[in-house]
């Protein structure tokens, strides 16, 4: 890292572990607001897991190019605030609204 924030060598293991948390959700049944058991969705697209639910490589790498290229802005790396901006879209794809 050339110390300007999380580089694109960064930035892929770190969105590869998201996916992974992403996906182990989805085996968590949680009680909802309305007191319904239900299961968490991933908010993945469903080509990126294999059959037995593991990622695929080969598609995590083309979703975590696309991210990075939205992520970044244009800038090859992310700054404080686009790092915060990519764990605040997470977080709302978990949140009620």
């Amino acid at each position: 890292a050339g110390g300007l924030g999380v580089e694109y060598d960064e930035y892929v293991p770190m969105h590869r572990r998201c996916c992974e948390i992403m996906v182990s959700l989805t085996k968590i049944e949680v009680e909802s607001i309305s007191g319904k058991k239900v299961n968490v969705g991933t908010g993945l697209p469903p080509k990126l897991l294999t059959r037995d639910g593991r990622i695929n490589h080969e598609e995590h790498e083309k979703l975590a190019q696309e991210d990075w290229e939205i992520d970044n802005g244009g800038m090859g790396f992310l700054d404080y605030e686009r790092f915060a901006s990519c764990w605040f879209q997470i977080a709302d794809q978990f949140t009620d609204k």
